[in-house]
């Protein structure tokens, strides 16, 4: 479909034999595992697999609200720039990801962690 798509625009055609994605973020081929050889010390962590986003660390209260999945007031947090945002309790683990509404406040896309 990719090479088809590119061909139409282009006024012209176009065919694709092989594509390999070699990075995708800040996630490279360094970082590329066999299936076969993916094991428990393979597998990133929540919060490290979101290393692409910014992220907020927030105190035990807020993570209480995060885990139920409430509408936070985005300055109070530090939440800066436009998001999405990694939120991470005080222990540097994922809770949830939010993102911004076009207000102060932002809300979850994803939450991780329950109640």
């Amino acid at each position: 479909m990719l090479a088809h798509d590119l061909g139409l625009a282009l006024g012209g055609g176009a065919h694709l034999a092989n594509l390999r994605r070699t990075r995708i973020g800040s996630f490279g081929e360094d970082e590329m595992r066999p299936l076969e050889l993916i094991g428990p010390d393979a597998v990133l962590s929540p919060a490290q697999a979101m290393r692409d986003l910014d992220f907020v660390r927030v105190e035990p209260a807020a993570a209480a609200s995060i885990r139920t999945g409430l509408p936070l007031d985005r300055v109070p947090l530090g939440a800066v720039g436009d998001g999405p945002w990694a939120m991470l309790d005080e222990h540097g683990d994922l809770l949830a990801v939010y993102e911004a509404t076009g207000t102060d406040r932002i809300r979850p896309a994803v939450v991780l962690a329950g109640a």
